[in-house]
């Protein structure tokens, strides 16, 4: 709650550990799934995204963030934010996902 007011992120996302695809995604779309290196049948999916832009957001989530980002956003340091920032509800989105198969 934030001066009196409930807070709710509508636009909330998760990063998704890499581990997750090859645990829990049934088999006949494994080879579909990114590897921990982010690559789907060998091809890197994030190659459109510049070094510098990486090295920038990753600066920006440091600064913004930098619990979570320590923690590699586990589920603790995003509620501990959510605290942090006031919000009381969030609507949590994938990351990665989303943008995989928007």
């Amino acid at each position: 709650m934030l001066n009196g007011y409930k807070i709710i992120d509508a636009d909330s996302h998760v990063i998704e550990p890499p581990q997750m695809w090859s645990r829990y995604l049934d088999p006949e779309f494994k080879e579909f799934a990114p590897s921990l290196d982010m690559k789907i049948k060998g091809a890197a999916i994030t190659h459109k995204i510049s070094q510098q832009v990486q090295q920038v957001g990753n600066q920006q989530m440091m600064q913004a963030h930098p619990q979570a980002y320590l923690n590699r956003y586990d589920p603790e340091s995003h509620v501990q934010s959510m605290i942090q920032m006031g919000i009381d509800i969030a609507f949590v989105y994938p990351t990665y996902g989303l943008w995989l198969w928007a």
